[in-house]
């Protein structure tokens, strides 16, 4: 409906992020290895704050 009047190629808002559009910063990259870490060993609890 608004796609075509906008004229916009797809639609602007999703449920799940567009990962062609996410941002690694340092801190991003950082907690994102602790949690993929977590993962791999079977941790139980795996907690990232900030």
């Amino acid at each position: 409906m608004y796609e075509s009047f906008y004229q916009l190629r797809e639609k602007p808002f999703s449920i799940l992020p567009d990962p062609d559009l996410i941002y690694w910063g340092k801190m991003h990259s950082m907690a994102f290895t602790m949690l993929e870490f977590g993962i791999m060993n079977n941790a139980g609890f795996t907690v990232i704050t900030g």
